[in-house]
């Protein structure tokens, strides 16, 4: 596709690319889902459901590993990313 000057003008250039954003929105997401975890812990500690308590303590360390791994790719991400726009000198 050929952009002509005038739509090249008011196509928004944006600081994150796709595969960073996605990143910092799984980092997030996953993120709010040990809170989410942590009621449902209380929850299954208040009922004296052993096993969905076990159950769901190892859904949250398996949560807490993925959001390691999840920030390991997007710090490599941000040092190895230089948006087009920053390049350009002020």
């Amino acid at each position: 596709m050929v952009l002509s000057s005038e739509t090249a003008a008011t196509t928004p250039t944006f600081p994150l690319d796709d595969l960073t954003y996605d990143l910092v929105r799984l980092v997030h997401e996953t993120s709010r889902d040990l809170s989410v975890l942590d009621l449902y812990l209380k929850d299954a500690t208040a009922a004296g459901n052993r096993d969905v308590y076990e159950l769901l303590l190892q859904m949250r360390h398996n949560e807490a590993e993925w959001i390691k791994r999840l920030q390991s790719h997007l710090e490599r991400q941000l040092r190895e990313y230089t948006p087009t726009f920053w390049s350009e000198p002020w």
